[in-house]
């Protein structure tokens, strides 16, 4: 708000205008669990919790701390939630989707307030105070404009315990701390659709952005340290701003909502007029405010990747950013992020209550079915011993969200691999890396230091594991090398010496109800065909061939073979 002092005594003009900064911060943090097996467990257990936050406010240019008047961090009061033989059901979707999540700190969400509404912001003292006044120097404007810096660190412990055994066992524990810092100052200089709003002269156009700006309204006159938020304050509220929406200001604390009898009596401090009374200190009458939502959203897709942060991020939603004066629709906080089934969770076939919104339900490229459509626990397979074959890779979890390594996924683009793992992480090379190869890597300056850095989940896109295939061997001895073939033979008669008579399985076949037919086959020499004729009518080692040709010669660009001289270098490029 924007206070104005003068002295009424003989009627003289205003001689101070004061803005004033009025600061609240206040917190909720909810939390919800998952049984993600089929079973409701059948022994009893205990939850425990321990969230805390910490919030720190300072002055960007000073370095001071702004808030250490009132309480820096909070640790949430929670008594251990016990939970009785099969008291906490199990997961089968559709019906009891969301019986088998859990509240352990009981209510949905639980408020604390760190910074109370009546927060006034000092520049004498540089710092935040309850029930504080205005910086006043007497006779003469006093502009401030102080730079805030907010971080805030959330984190979470939360263990289970089996309690119905002496002595008691863990059987789940989680610890994950959260940062976020961000300019406040900045933040609120931003519209709604995230533009800045400050050019660099003055317009006296509305926006909820402008009414921030700490652009100095230089060559004014009598006021050069005005900023442009103040000027465009004091135009709104003498009416001189058109469209000013007036629901993004505070009620005149005199006429409330009535903007028109607001206007008046601020014109009339001014202009005197018998119908309002002047005042010695008097507030304009457009006090704008706005609402800084900063969200640290952390959710598991898959229970079994919950390993870092970056696991549990939902990078295209509400997960460690911030929103100006209102969450989106879609995302109303609290409570539905911690009753029901968490949005992020989607097995094969989609989230269960979500719907099939998603466009990767049943995407190849970011999982496979082994889970089913109820994407629980029971489903994967963790094999205690050495893997009969190589087709039992299918059956070990992937590490990334719904996957195992199965080696049938095609290639995929990176902004639907980085949204659906969730992992914003950097990577900084060291020298680690081959910098030409590294996917999605970018120059990132740091105190005038360059470094290179490489997006993690680049990492882990399920393209990566066929390389796993240079690891195996059909061999009966690593040393039994001799009549073996290379990938990168180009001959027909040498593949066909090499494959006629294996027996494959094919599905091109149909029953009399038109469903598919897998049904075995074997490779015939290629013999006398027409290469110029349709591929549909070679024989299958001729496309065969032609397939492993055609990878091999793809073009990374017009100009950049994808693999260095046209041929494979790893076993799992053929995959290509």
């Amino acid at each position: 708000m924007i206070w104005f002092t003068t002295s009424r005594s003989s009627l003289a003009p205003v001689n101070e205008i004061v803005p004033v900064y009025l600061l609240s911060i206040t917190n909720e943090v909810g939390l919800q669990a998952w049984n993600s097996y089929a079973t409701t467990f059948n022994r009893r257990l205990q939850i425990q919790t321990w969230p805390d936050v910490s919030v720190l406010v300072s002055n960007r240019v000073t370095g001071k701390l702004l808030n250490n008047t009132f309480p820096l961090w909070n640790r949430y009061p929670n008594a251990p939630t016990n939970y009785g033989v099969n008291g906490w059901l199990g997961y089968n979707p559709p019906f009891n989707a969301q019986s088998s999540f859990i509240t352990p700190l009981g209510a949905p969400t639980t408020n604390y307030v760190f910074m109370p509404t009546n927060c006034v912001y000092s520049l004498q003292y540089d710092q935040f105070t309850v029930n504080g006044v205005p910086d006043r120097t007497p006779g003469s404007t006093n502009f401030t404009v102080p730079q805030l810096q907010v971080v805030i660190k959330a984190r979470l412990r939360f263990a289970i315990v089996d309690i119905s055994v002496t002595p008691n066992q863990l059987l789940d524990y989680v610890n994950v701390a959260v940062n976020r810092e961000f300019d406040l100052t900045d933040a609120i200089m931003h519209d709604r659709d995230g533009s800045f709003a400050c050019g660099q002269s003055y317009n006296p156009v509305y926006s909820i952005g402008r009414m921030w700006c700490t652009n100095l309204n230089t060559g004014i006159g009598a006021s050069p340290n005005m900023s442009y938020g103040v000027r465009l304050q004091i135009d709104a509220s003498r009416n001189s701003v058109p469209n000013t929406e007036w629901n993004d200001s505070l009620p005149d604390p005199i006429y409330g909502t009535d903007k028109a009898k607001a206007m008046a009596r601020f014109k009339a401090q001014f202009f005197a007029d018998p119908k309002y009374p002047m005042v010695n200190t008097f507030a304009a009458p457009f006090q704008p405010f706005r609402d800084i939502h900063v969200v640290t959203l952390l959710q598991a897709n898959d229970p079994l990747v919950h390993y870092t942060v970056g696991d549990l991020k939902n990078t295209a939603e509400l997960t460690n950013t911030y929103y100006l004066d209102r969450l989106p629709d879609a995302q109303n906080l609290p409570p539905t992020p911690y009753w029901g089934v968490n949005k992020r969770h989607e097995p094969w076939g989609g989230n269960p209550v979500a719907g099939s919104g998603s466009t990767t339900m049943t995407d190849w490229r970011v999982k496979d079915p082994v889970a089913g459509p109820a994407g629980r626990s029971d489903h994967w397979d963790f094999l205690d011993n050495k893997l009969p074959n190589v087709g039992w890779l299918g059956r070990v979890h992937r590490g990334t969200p719904w996957q195992t390594v199965y080696l049938k996924s095609s290639d995929i683009d990176f902004p639907t691999w980085f949204r659906w793992s969730g992992n914003d992480l950097w990577v900084t090379n060291f020298g680690q890396f081959a910098w030409t190869n590294m996917p999605q890597f970018t120059n990132i300056v740091v105190g005038g230091i360059t470094n290179q850095c490489a997006w993690d989940s680049a990492f882990t896109t399920p393209k990566n594991d066929w390389r796993l295939l240079d690891i195996f061997s059909t061999s009966v001895d690593p040393s039994a090398t001799r009549g073996r073939l290379s990938i990168n033979q180009a001959n027909l008669a040498a593949w066909s010496a090499v494959l006629s008579g294996v027996m494959v399985l094919t599905n091109s076949g149909v029953d009399a109800a038109g469903n598919g037919l897998i049904s075995p086959m074997v490779i015939d020499p290629a013999g006398v065909y027409d290469p110029n004729a349709s591929a549909n009518t070679w024989p299958a080692i001729a496309k065969i061939v032609n397939g492993i040709n055609t990878a091999r010669s793809k073009m990374a660009t017009p100009t950049t073979p994808l693999f260095p001289n046209k041929v494979f270098h790893r076993l799992g490029d053929s995959r290509s």
